[in-house]
């Protein structure tokens, strides 16, 4: 008797386990959302300059820039949501979490250092190669390699399109935007609803 409630308590406990695994899982899987949405309205933003800057007498396309507001609403709504929905949060989750907010910050600080000196072609490159980190640390976090494979792609044309200071560094970007967020965020949305990582 007392072997079969021992038995029962592995039993229970491997549940357990599998079901922590399972949720956890999810919980990273859910982050295609986010990858998605910024990759389509950054690709819009980058693409919108290269042409008004390429085939009109616009001056200032940098205020199409204001768009991402958009996504900081999507995102806040999403994830504000997606945190009602969640029972418990993983320690991933957390640490994917806290990647995120942390690049959001530096982002912001370092595109004001930028406006602030008037070093405008720089914020591009710089911004690629500090998404490439982010996005290295969240492929590594969740073991997924076309996100690790798209940071690669983020730093090498992050680093070319620091030398080309015209309009076509917006189309550089826009690969690079192509490959790090959509691409992946693609490949993680199809493996979210046929299987595991």
């Amino acid at each position: 008797m007392l072997e079969d409630k021992k038995i029962s308590n592995s039993a229970e406990s491997l549940s357990i386990i599998t079901q922590m695994i399972q949720s956890a899982k999810m919980d990273i899987r859910a982050g295609s959302f986010y990858y998605l949405l910024w990759g389509w309205l950054i690709i819009l933003i980058l693409s919108g300059i290269f042409f008004l800057e390429k085939f009109t007498q616009v001056v200032h396309t940098e205020w199409l820039w204001l768009l991402i507001i958009i996504g900081f609403i999507v995102s806040a709504i999403y994830g504000y949501k997606q945190g009602k929905n969640e029972k418990t949060i993983t320690y991933a989750g957390r640490l994917y979490m806290w990647v995120w907010l942390g690049f959001a910050i530096s982002y912001a600080g370092l595109v004001f250092l930028l406006i602030s000196g008037e070093q405008y072609w720089y914020i591009g490159p710089v911004v690629l190669i500090l998404v490439g980190y982010a996005t290295f640390l969240s492929g590594i976090i969740i073991k997924f390699k076309p996100l690790i494979a798209g940071a690669v792609l983020f730093w090498i044309l992050g680093i070319a399109s620091w030398f080309i200071q015209n309009e076509f560094t917006y189309l550089i970007q826009a690969v690079a935007i192509l490959g790090g967020y959509l691409i992946p965020g693609y490949m993680l949305k199809n493996k979210k609803e046929n299987e595991s990582l």
